[in-house]
């Protein structure tokens, strides 16, 4: 949860917990001896983005203080080690260390101003000295959504909560109340909570494999109801309909999801195997 040395004569390997970023559990490990840094699957950029959205919760002001703690020192590390790909600079790791401030600045600053995220969204467009990433093979529309990504990762940081007030509300009263306090709060004060789609679907696929499968039908219906034009949402509530057995539903939701979709081959195969099955 903070910071250990291993001493190992010759060599000390210096590890740093950086916080909930790509897992739960992300380090950086240091070796001052070698000059090298090694940062697992957070900074890419060969094959992958940069992953900074990976958890929920993510851990960034932890984040900017272990990495300023790092950088502190301009002799401690000169070759940055990801856990794939290609080697990395530490110049290259400082431009990405400014990206994660300067977001997470941007954020709060919007945040305090009391703007909407769409209005935040288009006042943190990404950098241009970013665009070396194309060269990589990424395509502008891999850039923009990965940076939308960030964004909306890190506006979420400074939201309240969404799944406690469900899982409490829903304790007392069931999943109906619960649904119905959601709607309130998404009709007259939704910028202050996160109702993300992700964080949402995920708490109906819990109710899914508790065996819960009503409430996780009713919930992925309420889902859909909030976010009518999202594919994924219907994919999910038609996995919900074939595991209770409604194939007719299954079906339908599957179809749905394909329109809005038609890239989406996961309900292809869904569809194929209901059908076959009929």
């Amino acid at each position: 949860s903070d910071k250990m040395v291993l001493d190992m004569g010759d060599v000390s390997f210096h590890l740093y917990f950086f916080g909930r970023s790509h897992s739960g559990c992300d380090i950086l490990i240091h070796v001052p001896e070698e000059k090298i840094l090694l940062t697992g699957d957070i900074f890419l950029d060969k094959g992958w983005l940069p992953l900074f959205s990976g958890m929920p919760t993510l851990d960034i002001p932890r984040w900017i203080d272990v990495l300023k703690t790092l950088f502190a020192d301009a002799q401690g590390f000169t070759t940055v080690i990801p856990g794939h790909r290609a080697l990395w600079s530490r110049e290259k790791l400082a431009l990405w260390k400014e990206y994660i401030e300067n977001l997470w600045d941007g954020v709060q600053a919007a945040k305090k101003e009391k703007l909407t995220f769409a209005q935040a969204q288009g006042r943190l467009p990404l950098a241009e000295r970013y665009n070396y990433l194309k060269e990589l093979g990424h395509t502008d529309e891999a850039l923009q959504r990965f940076h939308q990504n960030n964004t909306s990762s890190f506006w979420r940081q400074l939201l309240i909560p969404g799944i406690p007030i469900i899982e409490g509300i829903m304790r007392e009263k069931g999943i109906a109340s619960a649904i119905e306090q959601v709607r309130t709060i998404w009709k007259t004060n939704p910028e202050d909570y996160n109702f993300s789609e992700n964080e949402l679907n995920r708490f109906a696929y819990q109710l899914l494999q508790q065996e819960n499968k009503n409430s996780a039908i009713e919930f992925f219906q309420f889902i859909v109801e909030l976010y009518p034009d999202s594919s994924n949402a219907y994919d999910s509530l038609g996995e919900a309909y074939m595991a209770n057995g409604n194939k007719k539903l299954a079906i339908e939701n599957y179809e749905k999801s394909l329109q809005l979709n038609p890239a989406n081959t996961n309900a292809v195969d869904m569809l194929k195997r209901l059908r076959e099955n009929k």
